[in-house]
């Protein structure tokens, strides 16, 4: 069950102020409220989903989510690499990715900054969706939200082996980086 001890101290106060019984019922499955007044009952009930929301909302964490920034299409290159192997001080190994290969062509600069358009459109709907899954879990809590935006650069610590081979593109480094299998470490700039 939930946090146990913050739960009963909850019960204990709604019992007292609607003058109900709360309890288990015998196959612990669910919370079994009695009481001469059915209109006590009811308001027993509201407050303790209310509780039982408020405390699964305090015990999730929203995940942090990782959106990258496409580069301008007068620095883009033709390649993203892993390169510069940093060891961390813990003893694993992280790779930083760099742009690398020639600059675009005209023809290249224009189709990027159409294809950049649509990375930040696409970051927009992660960021919106990710926002209201945040926001629908943690209403309960009847407090504000606070947002953390950080900006520094991605160290890949396990990835495809295709990242370290001259020639990938960087469309492919977004969707691995939403892969579950590709783990990475954020460090602030």
């Amino acid at each position: 069950m939930l946090s146990n001890h913050i739960l009963r101290r909850q019960w204990d106060k709604i019992r007292v102020e609607c003058h109900v019984f709360i309890s288990y019922d015998r196959s612990l499955n669910s919370i079994v409220v009695q009481s001469d007044d059915m209109e006590k009952v009811k308001d027993a009930m509201k407050r303790l989903r209310g509780t039982l929301n408020h405390i699964e909302a305090n015990e999730q964490s929203s995940r942090a989510r990782y959106i990258m920034e496409p580069p301008s299409s007068t620095t883009m290159r033709t390649e993203v690499l892993a390169a510069n192997i940093i060891q961390k001080p813990d003893g694993k190994l992280a790779r930083r990715m760099q742009l690398s290969g020639q600059q675009l062509s005209s023809h290249g600069q224009s189709l990027w900054e159409q294809e950049r358009r649509n990375i930040i459109t696409a970051n927009e709907t992660i960021f919106k969706e990710h926002m209201k899954q945040a926001f629908t879990r943690l209403c309960e809590l009847n407090s504000g939200m606070r947002m953390r935006v950080q900006f520094g650069y991605i160290q890949l610590m396990r990835c495809r082996a295709a990242v370290t081979q001259p020639g990938f593109p960087y469309r492919d480094l977004l969707k691995m980086m939403n892969e579950p299998q590709t783990d990475a470490e954020f460090e602030k700039r």
